[in-house]
């Protein structure tokens, strides 16, 4: 399971379920659509930056989780 999905249940109320967990799996799939895209576009540019933006990335979420 994933964390977002761990935090949607305890904090969404129960008749809401639903339409959250439907919210994060399109926001889910249209994050990885677009990741690809960025990830090639940064990557065309100067190979360096698409680690120092996955670097980021990853320092971000350890801070936000």
């Amino acid at each position: 399971m994933k964390k977002g999905h761990r935090k949607c249940g305890p904090t969404v109320p129960e008749d809401a379920r639903g339409r959250a967990y439907a919210r994060l799996y399109w926001a889910s799939n249209i994050g990885a659509g677009v990741a690809g895209s960025v990830g090639t576009l940064i990557a065309d540019r100067h190979m360096t930056a698409l680690f120092y933006v996955a670097a980021a990335s990853t320092e971000v979420e350890l801070v936000v989780s």
